[in-house]
């Protein structure tokens, strides 16, 4: 599995809200940035929709979760006789993802959240893991 700190960097955006207290759903575009791989480089990036689940602990802080599926775009690059498939790919897979909440005011919150997503590269599928640290507005 790729992880996110193999790669330079990501970023990820997100529009969503919650149609209850508890939950809601969300629509995300995710640049996973680029990880050196054999002389080459492995991209990926990706449309999610989530449902997300909120479960208050207190007023300021709410363990969430989310469930849903990715649309991934890759391209992997590597030097000739390593072995490594090369090439674009693009497909749905899988996205779960678990995380905490704090709630700073009433229109801005943190969020400490680990993801797992399944991209299609050339050569078969692979699970990519992230960890963000993140910012919410909330209208």
């Amino acid at each position: 599995a790729l992880r996110c700190d193999d790669r330079d960097t990501m970023g990820k955006l997100t529009l969503g809200g919650y149609f209850s207290p508890y939950f809601g759903a969300e629509l995300a575009y995710a640049d996973m940035g680029s990880a050196d791989r054999a002389g080459g480089s492995a991209d990926a990036r990706a449309l999610q929709l989530n449902l997300i689940g909120r479960a208050p602990l207190n007023e300021q802080f709410s363990l969430i979760g989310k469930l849903g599926a990715n649309y991934g775009r890759t391209r992997v690059s590597a030097l000739p006789g390593t072995g490594i498939a090369t090439g674009r790919e693009s497909g749905w897979g899988p996205t779960v993802g678990v995380g905490l909440q704090w709630n700073i005011s009433r229109s801005w919150s943190a969020v400490l959240e680990w993801e797992r997503a399944r991209y299609h590269f050339a050569g078969g599928r692979e699970n990519v893991d992230a960890t963000s640290i993140g910012l919410r507005y909330h209208f």
